[in-house]
């Protein structure tokens, strides 16, 4: 997916950049030396126009200055034609329009050139392009044949050089060998307890059901009630003192026995201080226990992600890592409404270029000399809309590559982030190319067929009784109107400007109203940006002044501009402003969040919390420590109480 992603791009950046190229060439109206798009014609004060095809021009004192001597023009009677060669208004044009069927022809190669030799291309049957195919399908391609590619997980791998892997195996805690330990814990805890506790419940019983018994017997059972209660406490304190649970059939003495009943004293004090101990540590200590939740909805989730509890700990891993933003990201645009008015249409073009004799010397400030201006307009417009489908369509096969969700929050920063860079990222590809377009016809000093930037003029040189005119280029330096001067020295300055207005058509000489905010100057193209919209808004009386100058109609089908729809730019705001924006009025974002959560496709969210054992857990691990302390204690209080016995002091009678 991302190589043929890739490839397109590629492909339809190359191809967008050489449409506006083509496009800026002709609304330019740039002059070739091969006269092909226009012809150089000096205008001589009898009224007639003398074409300038070669670098001179042969007059006699006689001549007429009307007979016109093309010396380095010379047509030879074998030509012929050439297969699939073409001739346009430019060479570009020229070279798409043909195809290369020549190129695989070795007699036709060797008859148009026949001082070097040079072989003719092989066709074969695996070629993606035809013989006939025109270049323009080709450069479409990039030249391009065969795209191999050449993907190797190894080397992949060698790059990433992991250092560690794990991964995640599901098994239940209880297995087999867990459920063992626990229950031989329990076992032993149970047992201490048991052989412990059974011997003095035994003895208590039998004791109440013997004074039970006599009770019974006993006629006056009301008054020996109060004794009975103390003779049972009293019974179990003298069991409590007489129990030895370290009797031994060896050591029966009566120093043995009292050392025996202390050190089960000892025992009993020790393993009941551990039990709350242990009891009083597991109420007060919180453990943390991991929560799982398969298939969580989206509330469910959000509800967690605003608990601060939980927040921390919460982990929701996508079970698809990676998702396009068109699945739940989308960003449309709203175009200037020049961009899709009545001004850049074809219709428009064509009638301000219907309004013109062909064979007139229009002024340079004249409308009528202008269709250039509103093509090139209409080709800005497209060149920008080509350029936002293009980035957009790539934009939106880009991948989001998350390995959990992410918080509501972070994801509408993060969509907005990837918007602003988007955004700016294409403002500055589409305006890279006509910085360095506007750059070269400026350095290059290109002339243009309004001759508003270099005047045609002639040099006049004797030779042998005879006038040799040599056609030369200077650079303008200034225009006259209205008995107003302007300096417009376009090897310099480039931006200068003269307001363009609407002459009356018969003599085309007469000013009848300058249009606010148009201008013209050395080049079309910068005379357009520096130019505003304000004269085609429907608070200006410009298609009718329009109609008066010239003659014509157009306020019947066209529509102005609306003054009362929203927008970010004023009415005078330059086009160079508009073209910095790409006539944009709006960048709408729209992120949906519930999208993003189905692509992400959550199986399940974990989280952790702190809370206290519950009762069956701690007398579960009291039992299970029980049988341990027990041991430890049976073992270790009689060697201790024997010690202390041995050392301690003996006191002497008196």
């Amino acid at each position: 997916m991302a190589i043929n992603d890739f490839q397109s791009n590629l492909i339809q950046t190359f191809h967008r950049s050489l449409t506006f190229l083509r496009t800026y060439t002709s609304s330019n109206q740039l002059i070739v030396a091969a006269n092909t798009a226009f012809s150089v014609y000096l205008y001589n004060y009898t009224g007639e126009l003398l074409a300038v095809t070669g670098d001179q021009i042969l007059l006699t004192e006689q001549e007429d200055l009307g007979q016109i001597n093309f010396a380095e023009f010379v047509q030879e009677n074998n030509s012929q034609l050439i297969s699939d060669w073409y001739v346009a208004c430019w060479s570009v044009e020229s070279l798409l329009l043909s195809s290369l069927t020549t190129f695989y022809n070795q007699s036709v190669l060797d008859h148009i050139v026949n001082t070097t030799k040079f072989s003719a291309l092989h066709f074969s049957n695996s070629n993606h392009f035809n013989l006939s195919t025109v270049i323009d399908n080709i450069m479409s391609k990039l030249f391009i044949e065969e795209w191999t590619s050449n993907i190797s997980y190894s080397l992949y791998y060698h790059l990433c050089k992991p250092l560690t892997c794990f991964y995640q195996v599901e098994k239940h805690r209880n297995n087999f060998l867990i459920s063992l330990i626990t229950l031989i814990g329990l076992l032993g805890g149970l047992s201490i307890m048991l052989r412990s506790s059974i011997p003095l419940v035994t003895r208590f019983i039998f004791y109440l059901v013997r004074r039970r018994r006599a009770a019974r017997q006993s006629a006056i059972a009301h008054l020996e009630l109060p004794w009975t209660k103390k003779r049972v406490l009293s019974t179990i304190i003298r069991i409590l003192v007489n129990l030895n649970l370290f009797k031994t059939a060896k050591r029966v003495q009566v120093r043995d026995l009292n050392q025996q009943r202390w050190s089960t004293h000892l025992f009993i004090i020790l393993l009941c201080a551990a039990i709350l101990i242990i009891t009083a540590y597991n109420s007060i200590n919180k453990i943390s226990r991991t929560i799982v939740v398969n298939n969580p909805s989206l509330d469910s989730i959000e509800k967690w992600q605003a608990d601060s509890y939980i927040t921390s700990s919460l982990q929701c891993p996508c079970s698809q890592i990676s998702a396009p933003y068109q699945s739940f990201f989308h960003l449309t645009v709203t175009y200037h409404q020049i961009c899709s008015s009545d001004f850049i249409s074809s219709r428009w073009i064509a009638s301000l270029q219907n309004a013109t004799d062909p064979l007139a010397v229009l002024f340079i400030a004249n409308l009528r000399s202008h269709p250039d201006f509103f093509e090139l307009l209409r080709s800005l417009c497209t060149f920008a809309n080509n350029t936002i489908s293009s980035a957009l369509a790539g934009f939106s096969n880009t991948q989001l590559v998350t390995a959990a969700l992410l918080v509501r929050q972070v994801f509408d920063h993060q969509m907005n982030s990837v918007a602003d860079f988007f955004i700016q990222s294409t403002i500055s590809d589409f305006l890279r190319l006509k910085y360095i377009l506007s750059n070269l016809t400026q350095v290059n000093q290109f002339i243009t067929e309004a001759y508003s930037s270099f005047d045609v003029e002639l040099a006049n040189v004797s030779y042998e009784s005879s006038n040799i005119f040599y056609p030369y280029l200077t650079a303008s330096s200034y225009i006259s109107i209205s008995n107003q001067t302007v300096l417009c020295f376009c090897i310099t300055e480039i931006s200068c400007k003269i307001q363009i207005g609407a002459y009356i058509a018969a003599s085309y000489v007469i000013l009848l109203y300058p249009i606010p905010g148009m201008f013209t100057g050395c080049i079309p193209m910068s005379s357009l940006l520096v130019s505003t919209l304000e004269c085609f808004y429907d608070d200006s009386d410009y298609l009718s002044q329009i109609d008066k100058a010239m003659e014509t109609n157009l306020s019947s089908w066209v529509t102005h501009l609306r003054s009362h729809l929203s927008s970010q730019f004023l009415q005078n705001t330059t086009i160079y402003i508009l073209l910095e924006h790409m006539f944009l009025e709006v960048w709408a974002i729209n992120s949906l969040f519930e999208r993003y959560f189905n692509a992400c496709a959550v199986q399940s969210c974990s989280y952790m919390i702190l809370e206290n054992y519950v009762a069956i857990e701690i007398i579960t691990i009291l039992f299970g420590l029980i049988g341990g302390i027990s041991n430890a204690l049976i073992f270790t209080v009689p060697f201790c109480h024997a010690s202390f016995l041995r050392y301690r002091p003996i006191s002497s009678s008196p």
